[in-house]
């Protein structure tokens, strides 16, 4: 019986920790891009031939970090929540960089026109891929 009792208050306190931590992680703040410095700045054809060159290389340098990029505007779009996404690349460029950026962020730029974004570079499917991104110019 005093076995059980231990036994069910070691469970109890396990799941209590774990539930205490879970809620913690959840609830974290997210990084402020527009008060932080970029760890990189770089070019929409640097940072994509890095990708195309050496995926993993490129992952264990710019992964979760904040990078500045440069480059042309190809397309923008915004989906059904009204996030906006821009697409960034250079004439003869194979992949871009694709910027979804803050709800707070409003661009009257155009297809063709040159950007700065900055955010967190998440990695490469077709493009690479910068979340959280904010204008820069």
């Amino acid at each position: 019986m005093k076995k059980g009792l231990i036994i069910a208050a070691v469970f109890l306190t396990i799941v209590g920790i774990g539930s205490i931590v879970a809620y913690k992680m959840y609830n974290k703040p997210h990084r402020d891009v527009n008060s932080e410095d970029a760890v990189f700045k770089v070019s929409v054809s640097d940072l994509t031939k890095e990708f195309r060159e050496d995926e993993t290389a490129a992952n264990a340098k710019y992964l979760d970090k904040l990078i500045e990029v440069n480059g042309t505007i190809a397309e923008i779009s915004k989906d059904q929540d009204g996030q906006l996404s821009v697409l960034i690349s250079n004439d003869g460029d194979i992949a871009g960089v694709l910027c979804t950026m803050n709800k707070d962020q409003f661009t009257d730029s155009k297809v063709g026109n040159s950007i700065v974004v900055k955010g967190i570079c998440s990695g490469i499917l077709m493009d690479v891929a910068l979340i959280n991104c904010v204008f820069v110019k």
